[in-house]
């Protein structure tokens, strides 16, 4: 420890005595947290499991006395302790003046370190959840205090008001948004109806993850058949309310388009009406008698209505249908193909496609997104310097030549936000499906999240689905980044 200096000008020459063990300290707390999350995930088991008190619930397990835990943890933490000390010895310089961060950050975690100690003991006495809690935010607080103190008198200024501006955006992070993540987490793994007290259900792991992935049944074929639609709502969504509105966008960019203030206007007016009283409005459109099918009959004559609202048939079923394609027409071989059941459905029900309620609700969200996604592009056009457009013209290239090849590259940082929020929009797609369908042909994640939830009273099965929403959501947002990239060719 002798080769760390602290020493700078302006600053007292010697160290505290509490400094000289910044680096160990620091050390065994990145050791001790990481080994003491999976002891007690162990221990939490066993002890709901048995509905014993801790020590207790650890004899029952044949763990021995509780200090048995002690040595578990010391054997899982010094490799880790030893590995943060080389690491933090070699890279971390504990100066004030030049590295007033790490320095305050050695002192948050030596002191996170001693609390951690404290509260270790505390759960082994049984106390409450509150005072360990009390004992961790009360090291934690008292680690920044002791480290700002340390700094230069302008750097700790400016940390200070720093910590103060981000304080309230931090604290309503914490509470509206970590805390109801992990509370979800939390409730997953249990078997919760969301109407007792939570803490008087039943711990049961990740079964509920299991009944919606692996486990044969009704929930599983409901959450899939949900995904399935989801699947095929995005794919049809996407691309078309992506192409639409940078079509328009370039359109409106246009000096020589009239008016385009109205345009714009038009185009933007369905994303900022309400998604309920439009979809309501279409409900209306779609119906059998509705103008929708007024117009098709004008444009075609001896059209037969279709049934948009309430209508299950697939719309690739019933292209197939066009050429005489089904179980029924197939060969035994082909037929048992199509019958071989994945995640609870058949093959034949996972190439349905849409269905053609699906179909209306697909296009009702297009011409209320695109508006959105026209604004965004057009801001993105605007930002292209015109002079590259007269050289390429000088050049002789054509307008088709400058749009896909000056344009359409330009705007990669821009496609790549885009096809983001749609794809996430698209993945979480509920009003419009509550309010036109709500049947299993339309029912998406989202709406079967709500569904187990409020409807079925298992909010446990709901939150385990909408953590595996996120999981999809998450997959389909790398899935594009690679595929479209967010910079600028």
């Amino acid at each position: 420890m002798s080769n760390v200096s602290i020493r700078a000008p302006g600053l007292p020459t010697t160290r505290t005595s509490f400094e000289r063990f910044l680096l160990p300290l620091a050390g065994v707390g990145l050791g001790a947290l990481i080994g003491a999350v999976i002891v007690a995930a162990i221990a939490v088991h066993y002890t709901i499991e048995l509905d014993l008190p801790f020590d207790q619930a650890l004899r029952e397990r044949g763990f021995g006395e509780p200090l048995l835990l002690i040595a578990i943890l010391a054997a899982i933490g010094l490799p880790l302790l030893f590995g943060a000390l080389g690491f933090m010895r070699s890279s971390m310089n504990l100066n004030p003046i030049t590295a007033p961060g790490r320095f305050t950050l050695a002192y948050i975690l030596a002191t996170f370190a001693l609390g951690y100690g404290v509260t270790l003991i505390l759960f082994l006495l049984n106390a409450s959840a509150a005072l360990q809690l009390g004992v961790l935010l009360l090291s934690l607080i008292a680690g920044l205090v002791m480290g700002l103190m340390r700094l230069e008198s302008d750097t700790r200024q400016e940390w200070m008001a720093g910590f103060i501006f981000i304080a309230p955006a931090v604290l309503i992070l914490l509470i509206f948004v970590i805390i109801p993540i992990l509370f979800a987490l939390y409730v997953s793994l249990r078997d919760w109806d969301g109407l007792s007290p939570v803490l008087n259900s039943d711990y049961i792991g990740t079964e509920n993850y299991a009944r919606l992935l692996v486990d044969d049944g009704i929930k599983q074929r409901n959450f899939f058949l949900a995904l399935k639609n989801t699947i095929y709502y995005t794919l049809g969504v996407v691309p078309v309310q992506t192409a639409i509105a940078l079509i328009l966008a370039t359109i409106a960019n246009q000096r020589w388009l009239r008016g385009r203030n109205l345009f714009r206007t038009a185009f933007y007016f369905p994303s900022i009406t309400s998604s309920i009283v439009v979809s309501i409005i279409f409900l209306w459109l779609f119906q059998r008698n509705g103008i929708i099918n007024r117009g098709l009959d004008l444009v075609l004559p001896g059209f037969e209505p279709v049934a948009w609202t309430g209508n299950s048939d697939g719309v690739l079923h019933n292209i197939f249908g066009l050429f005489g394609i089904s179980p029924d027409t197939s060969s035994p071989a082909i037929k048992g193909i199509l019958d071989t059941e994945i995640a609870g459905l058949d093959i034949w029900n996972w190439l349905s496609g849409p269905s053609v309620t699906l179909l209306a609700i697909m296009i009702l969200n297009v011409w209320t997104t695109i508006g959105t996604m026209m604004l965004i592009f057009l801001a993105a056009l605007q930002n292209i310097p015109t002079q590259l457009y007269e050289a390429a013209s000088v050049d002789g290239a054509t307008a088709r030549q400058q749009f896909f090849r000056m344009t359409i590259p330009m705007l990669r940082p821009t496609l790549y936000f885009v096809i983001t929020i749609g794809l996430i929009g698209c993945l979480q797609v509920f009003d419009q499906i509550y309010v036109i369908g709500g049947d299993r042909t339309t029912m998406s994640v989202a709406y079967r999240v709500y569904q187990s939830g409020f409807e079925d009273s298992d909010m446990s099965l709901a939150t385990a689905t909408a953590f595996i929403l996120f999981v999809i959501i998450f997959i389909f947002t790398m899935i594009q980044r690679r595929i479209t990239g967010d910079k600028a060719a």
